[in-house]
């Protein structure tokens, strides 16, 4: 399993490692060329897997509408849980993992 992830805003490239994603449609991709199928299930869906689209070469995507707050994900790869390797802040997630923390902040329009 190759993990290289990362989270964009607002459907444009990858953000800066200081940058916060701002409110709205925000696009996380996380390459895993072997899998058969990736899901990124987190507090922001209820914990639900949401399935990734495969985009060429085994680079997954997905884009959800997030509203400002902290969240915590990780990506499901076969069924497996793998923390996001993009997000420099993680928790344990209570059950000998490790979750992804994603700070979103408000748009400033």
């Amino acid at each position: 399993l190759k993990a290289v992830a990362g989270v964009g805003l607002r459907l444009g490239g990858l953000s800066a490692p200081a940058a916060l994603p701002r409110e709205g449609l925000t696009r996380f991709s996380f390459e895993a060329p072997d899998a058969r199928e990736v899901a990124l299930a987190g507090s922001f869906n209820g914990w639900e897997p949401a399935f990734m689209t495969r985009e060429g070469e085994g680079l997954w995507s997905t884009t959800l509408t997030l509203e400002p707050g902290t969240y915590e994900y990780v990506y499901l790869v076969d069924g497996d849980p793998v923390p996001p390797p993009e997000c420099e802040r993680q928790r344990d997630d209570g059950f000998g993992g490790t979750n992804g923390v994603l700070v979103v902040v408000a748009d400033e329009d």
